[in-house]
């Protein structure tokens, strides 16, 4: 089990088991700090009082009208929302076959897992897991399996003293390959400072083994393995075949940047900075937030805001922010396209942020005149914007 153990090093990967409803399902823990991998079972059984869905309810209009009796009360609004570095994400939400919701969240203490009916109205508790490593880092909902990240400080085999510090976690999968992008600070470099940077890993989903490990200082472009230093958000997409890597960098580069990466996790083939930012090397006010990356079709977009970048006075703590779009083919061989959505004026808002660049809606017309079929890709953004 010593081989087993060395998962992640750094990190705690868990991976429940799917089944058409979360059925009963063992919980499997491997950690660096320990010899041997540790097994704990969990029961995880859905409510069966739960009611027929109610297909014919819109889910916008529940979502802002419908009050839940007995679910766990948190407070989350805006808290994906970031003028600097962006933060872990404690909340997720995802759609059953059966209509209902599962709601996952972690509180601080522990996570936990909430089923909900499909007009919300209902609510049962499944599980609430307590992790051996003290930060919670990200989940995940994979084909076969769902997986929560979680860290540890000071792990010297990773190069880390803090996991997740001043960054985000996101994850993907490809041909049973569980590939994890996020951030840490490092231990002290020869000039004596702990510097902030991006981390990556691949791990075997089926061994839960590690296979690709990057947490060192690399240099960047084309070559590495994707290094950004510092990385205040970190987004990770594949295409069936390479991997997309979006950093929102302040130093090295200082820039929003993507890079096309193989499957491997090994070299960076293609490079393109999407929005280069003003200011000094290593200043941490940019003015930008990144939202989201996503791959639909032979595109990928990408979305955020920023304060204005090279104008007269680049104020990136006080100037006022919009929000912008950008579309790159996925073989990164041409400059993307970059298109400003809004155009707020400085009026005392204090900015705008795109919580979404994310749903893929391919939908088959059939345009009975001509006799043929269009298809219809819609990408939605979702965003807030407060005075």
């Amino acid at each position: 089990m010593r081989k087993q153990s060395k998962i992640l090093s750094i990190l705690l990967a868990v991976s429940l088991t799917l089944g058409s409803a979360l059925p009963s399902s063992s919980l499997t823990i491997a950690a660096e700090n320990t010899d041997t991998a540790s097994t704990a079972a969990i029961t995880v059984t859905p409510d069966p009082s739960l009611g027929t869905p109610d297909t014919g309810k819109d889910l916008a209009h529940l979502t802002f009208t419908t009050q839940t009796q007995d679910g766990t009360k948190t407070t989350n609004i805006s808290a994906n929302n970031y003028l600097y570095t962006a933060a872990i994400r404690n909340s997720y939400l995802e759609q059953t076959e059966d209509g209902g919701f599962l709601r996952m969240e972690f509180n601080g203490v522990s996570f936990w897992v909430e089923k909900y009916s499909s007009d919300l109205k209902e609510v049962s508790q499944i599980t609430r897991i307590r992790f051996p490593l003290s930060k919670f880092g990200g989940y995940f909902k994979g084909k076969d399996a769902r997986y929560i990240v979680c860290g540890e400080d000071s792990v010297y085999g990773a190069n880390t003293q803090y996991p997740f510090h001043a960054g985000d976690v996101d994850m993907t999968e490809m041909d049973g390959t569980l590939y994890i992008h996020a951030s840490h600070n490092m231990f002290k470099s020869e000039d004596g400072i702990n510097h902030q940077a991006n981390m990556s890993f691949a791990v075997n989903e089926e061994t839960m083994e590690i296979l690709t490990q990057h947490t060192n200082v690399s240099h960047n472009g084309k070559g590495g393995h994707g290094y950004v230093s510092h990385s205040f958000c970190q987004h990770i997409e594949q295409d069936g075949g390479n991997i997309y890597l979006l950093d929102h960098g302040d130093g090295y580069p200082r820039s929003i940047r993507l890079q096309k990466i193989d499957s491997g996790l090994q070299e960076v083939s293609k490079v393109l900075d999407i929005l280069k930012i003003d200011g000094k090397i290593g200043e941490n006010a940019t003015g930008v937030s990144v939202g989201n990356l996503a791959i639909s079709g032979d595109h990928l977009f990408m979305a955020g805001n920023s304060v204005e970048q090279f104008g007269e006075l680049f104020n990136p703590a006080g100037s006022q922010r919009n929000l912008w779009v950008s579309i790159a083919n996925k073989d990164m061989d041409s400059e993307p396209v970059f298109v400003w959505l809004t155009d707020y004026k400085k009026d005392g808002s204090i900015g705008s942020f795109p919580v979404a660049c994310c749903h893929d809606s391919t939908e088959e017309n059939t345009v009975s005149e001509k006799n043929c079929t269009i298809l219809c890709t819609v990408l939605l953004m979702l965003y807030t914007y407060k005075k």
